[in-house]
């Protein structure tokens, strides 16, 4: 550990690990970073997706043409939907094998946070068509918003406590097998449930969904 580090907070320590990222959170990332580009063609998503790799990379070309051949407009309202398809691309899949292969994983040098734009739902929901507009709506400064998103997961490394958002308590059921509760924090909580009652909650249920909706029954 270097001296910079020695005594330093938990917090700190976990802010300053750089571990290699998985495929599926490289995928993500460029999924963002092309949906952040403020032009929808080529050159603009391989320039957005060479600033996050940190680099050019032979198979980006190819994974940009392949996208504009599938989404011939920015899918802004679907950023895990394009996740997906980048993750599931023969060229990505390919590009991952060869650098766990050669002993080098692909490697993250920046993140992107798009201008998300959500899909209107006119007299229904309120317009949150921007992080800024999500913010308002639940009265939290972007940076809690950001933080509460954590879209780096250094809460799956954090040590239990104030940096986490969430406490796990197992409960045991006579005869049946122990349920994990997964506990928000009080502050993230009422985002929930504000966004519960006053989004989510709004959105008319689909025929064909039954569980958790009031009058009907999984069973």
């Amino acid at each position: 550990m270097t001296s910079k580090l020695r005594g330093a907070t938990p917090a700190a320590l976990v802010l300053a690990r750089r571990p290699h990222p998985s495929s599926s959170e490289v995928a993500s990332t460029l999924a963002l970073a092309f949906l952040s580009s403020k032009f929808w063609h080529a050159t603009a998503l391989s320039e957005a997706g060479s600033a996050v790799l940190g680099a050019r990379r032979r198979w980006l070309g190819p994974l940009v043409r392949e996208t504009l051949t599938v989404y011939r407009e920015a899918p802004h309202d679907a950023p895990r939907a394009l996740t997906a398809f980048i993750a599931a691309a023969d060229v990505f899949r390919a590009a991952v094998a060869h650098a766990d292969a050669s002993g080098v994983p692909i490697g993250l040098a920046h993140h992107r946070i798009p201008l998300t734009r959500a899909r209107p739902v006119p007299g229904v929901v309120p317009p949150l068509g921007t992080l800024a507009e999500l913010a308002d709506f639940l009265e939290l400064p972007i940076g809690d918003l950001d933080w509460f998103a954590d879209t780096r997961q250094w809460n799956r490394h954090a040590p239990s406590g104030a940096l986490q958002h969430y406490r796990y308590e197992w409960r045991a059921r006579a005869g049946r097998t122990p349920r994990l509760l997964e506990i928000p924090g009080a502050r993230l909580r009422s985002a929930q449930r504000t966004l519960l009652t006053g989004v989510i909650g709004l959105v008319p249920t689909h025929d064909a969904a039954h569980g958790f909706v009031p009058g009907r029954s999984a069973v």
